[in-house]
């Protein structure tokens, strides 16, 4: 028995074999998606990259099988239309769910990308910020150098 025989649901029997794996593994990529997108709304990334192996192993098999349903010549045409359905449905969920985790994903990142740069215009405030310790400029003919500009790199500088 094939991988995709033990991992397609039993629901999808009554459908043709390759169409009931690439369904079951759209299912099974949609599970994982939506637990993870679910995790991340919970303010947990972690799952991210635990389920990354799973994950690239199950696109690596729904894209072959997927590719190898197009080799079919009209496959859209000689389908009935109770298993195009299907497979039709299960392909907008399973991108419905990617969407939805790219979405979550891009705000988060957008958030973060925020606050790095607020956390870098404090520090370039600081420091720009005269110091009782600095000459004045011109002060015995030596102008004080200009602060340097913070970046989200330099914040890492060891000073």
């Amino acid at each position: 028995m094939s991988l995709l025989a033990r991992t397609s649901p039993a629901k999808h029997a009554a459908l043709p074999k390759q169409i009931s794996d690439v369904i079951g593994l759209s299912d099974q990529l949609m599970a994982l998606l939506n637990s993870e997108t679910e995790a991340l709304r919970k303010g947990n990334s972690a799952p991210l990259t635990e389920n990354e192996a799973q994950k690239s192993r199950l696109m690596a098999l729904y894209q072959r099988e997927f590719g190898a349903l197009r080799t079919v010549p009209d496959i859209a045409r000689t389908l009935n239309p109770h298993v195009r359905d299907a497979l039709s449905k299960a392909t907008a969920r399973l991108q419905s769910a990617l969407k939805e985790q790219s979405q979550l994903i891009a705000r988060r990142k957008h958030v973060t990308e925020g606050i790095i740069q607020a956390v870098a215009k404090s520090v370039a405030s600081k420091r720009q910020g005269a110091s009782p310790y600095q000459r004045p400029i011109g002060a015995q003919g030596a102008p004080r150098l200009p602060a340097r500009a913070a970046t989200a790199i330099t914040l890492n500088a060891v000073y």
